[in-house]
């Protein structure tokens, strides 16, 4: 909205900024499961602020912004999943998701990937007053009993039987055999036996003097 004076000539001059968008994709270990996760995507310029929530499962599509202004903007997975780790979460312009600077005609791509809690449970058996511990590296397992602990799947876990009070160990059962060291690829739910005997002393019989005849 102007006046244009009597022999002026004034040029004017149209300024257009493309748009990007932001996309998100979700990935489970293991692959394919149906725990949906829930985002929030914030941030883009003072005149045209976006919040944006959603949810994605691993066989979703991907989660697209649409278009929307450059600038800077925050993406976060929100709440926490119990039961799941967040192991990693990256974006294809080499930026962090919760500082992502969108550039005119930019599209980003961030991946979030989560990996679920497996749990590994250990029974011991204890055999003619046998006794023993079971201990797990990394820390999760230390009983004498039968316990359970979780651990990020992928993880593997070594597990050390300690018998105890004169007891033999007699060997694993379950995901494990032998006798020595238990190595346990969390994959998947696991259970592993560990069984402890105690030999029992033997019986002396004094020996008898026997008396002759004369």
């Amino acid at each position: 909205d102007f006046e244009l004076v009597l022999g002026e000539t004034v040029h004017c001059a149209f300024t257009n900024t493309r748009r990007g968008r932001i996309i998100v994709d979700k990935v489970t270990e293991p692959a394919g499961d149906v725990q949906s996760f829930e985002f929030v995507l914030v941030g883009g310029p003072d005149t045209d602020i976006v919040n944006q929530s959603f949810a994605l499962t691993d066989a979703a599509a991907p989660y697209d912004s649409g278009q929307i202004k450059p600038g800077t903007y925050s993406l976060a997975e929100t709440p926490l999943v119990a039961g799941w780790d967040l192991s990693s979460a990256q974006c294809s312009d080499g930026s962090t998701p919760d500082d992502i600077t969108l550039d005119p005609g930019e599209t980003v791509t961030c991946t979030f990937t989560n990996t679920k809690h497996t749990s590994l449970t250990v029974a011991v058996t204890k055999k003619s007053a046998g006794s023993g511990t079971v201990a797990s590296n990394p820390p999760g397992i230390d009983c004498g009993d039968n316990c359970t602990a979780e651990f990020a799947g992928g993880t593997t876990v070594i597990l050390t039987a300690a018998p105890q009070n004169g007891s033999t160990f007699v060997g694993w059962s379950g995901a494990c055999s032998g006798t020595g060291l238990c190595t346990v690829h969390m994959s998947a739910t696991q259970t592993v036996s560990a069984e402890f005997y105690k030999f029992p002393w033997p019986t002396f019989i004094p020996a008898t003097t026997g008396v002759g005849k004369k």
